[in-house]
């Protein structure tokens, strides 16, 4: 630390100061300062250095994922681009390409878990029926070539037993039926082994055919998501929740059971589930994931939603369907819905979190209200 010398007379010099600056021949002060502060062997110092800045008070600025999204709008406004979801995922991977590699692990680790990977599940659900179709290519192709050996092995037929009925002695006859069976024969041997080809093909068909109905996310009857998905993106969401402490829940809605029995068939009764579906469809959020839980009971589950949200969306939902009349025969039925809430937790199964809304929604129906929450969710 640089020390500042004084002489007894720093003081009285200070003082006349103001009168000295008056006069044209006295010195500046900047020449009396210097005069009176002495550096011994050190440098000149700068003392703007020595004192200590708002910007140094403040702790270094870490990089979170909300500053980092900050970031990445302030830099689309820089450039004059519009906000848009595809612009701002251009440039949110864009710019974590320069941040350091730990935050950068972070949050691609984030991406991962919000990452539903539909491109590369799209990819190679085509591979796998482009590979069924060549499978059913192979086994047409072997029928068709089946098909002429078959007609072949008639017209062999047909013409020795014309040979056979022109033969005056049996020795001739036998002659002919000799050469017969060879033909056959020789003809049984292809169509035997084509017959295996046909069923390894046939085979390699159905296990491809089964295992992309194994992993198959859609329910085309009803235009949802199906229980198989339902169950992935609840576990998908608790771990989420894990790490970012959010609220999210899922409801488990049908119709109740007052209206299901004035219903009078099976047939109306999956048109009137239809018709649910559709309602539930066009009340849902863009982020809302919608799914055929079973048995004509729906699930959606609400990212970012808590239970006072989630009521709300019951209600908006309860007030569009109530308000759907639709015709069965000459018959005008009134619709109407029961819906369970329960929250993801991260602690819950997925499994765990639809059995409690199943019960809370089964209350409802019981108590004839449009919609209650499980009793442990209520309780908390």
């Amino acid at each position: 630390m640089v020390h500042l010398q004084k002489d007894e007379g720093f003081k009285t010099k200070l003082t006349s100061l103001s009168s000295l600056s008056s006069k044209s021949d006295s010195p500046s002060l900047e020449k009396l300062l210097a005069d009176d502060f002495s550096f011994g062997s050190e440098a000149p110092h700068d003392y703007e250095s020595d004192f200590t800045t708002p910007d140094a008070l403040d702790a270094p600025k870490v990089d979170t994922l909300e500053t980092f999204s900050k970031e990445v709008l302030s830099k689309l406004e820089e450039d004059n681009i519009p906000p848009i979801p595809n612009n701002f995922q251009l440039y949110f991977e864009r710019l974590l390409e320069e941040k350091p590699e730990a935050f950068k692990k972070s949050i691609l680790h984030v991406l991962d878990l919000e990452n539903n990977s539909d491109d590369e599940r799209r990819i190679d659900f085509e591979k796998r029926i482009k590979d069924s179709f060549k499978n059913m290519k192979n086994i047409l192709q072997h029928v068709a070539v089946l098909y002429k050996n078959l007609t072949l092995l008639q017209n062999i037929i047909q013409k020795r037993l014309g040979d056979a009925q022109k033969a005056e002695n049996s020795i001739v006859f036998q002659n002919i039926l000799n050469l017969f069976l060879q033909e056959v024969s020789k003809l049984n041997a292809i169509t035997q082994k084509q017959t295996l080809q046909l069923k390894e093909f046939y085979q390699d068909s159905a296990k491809i055919v089964n295992s992309i109905d194994s992993e198959t996310i859609f329910d085309s009857q009803f235009g949802v998501y199906n229980r198989r998905h339902l169950l992935s993106q609840i576990d998908k969401e608790a771990k989420i929740m894990d790490q970012f402490g959010h609220s999210s829940t899922v409801l488990l809605a049908r119709l109740p059971d007052s209206k299901i029995r004035k219903i009078p068939s099976e047939k109306a009764l999956l048109l009137v589930t239809r018709t649910i579906s559709r309602l539930i469809l066009k009340t849902s959020r863009r982020s809302d994931i919608i799914a055929h839980y079973g048995g004509g009971t729906f699930a959606l589950i609400l990212k970012h939603s808590d239970l006072l949200s989630s009521k709300k969306a019951c209600d908006r939902l309860v007030d569009l369907i109530q308000s759907t009349n639709i015709f069965i025969g000459e018959t005008e039925v009134n619709l109407g819905v029961v819906i369970g809430i329960a929250k993801i937790l991260p602690d819950r199964s997925a499994e765990e979190t639809l059995n409690l809304a199943l019960n809370a929604m089964e209350a409802a129906n019981l108590a004839q209200i449009p919609y209650a929450v499980c009793r442990e969710d209520e309780e908390n």
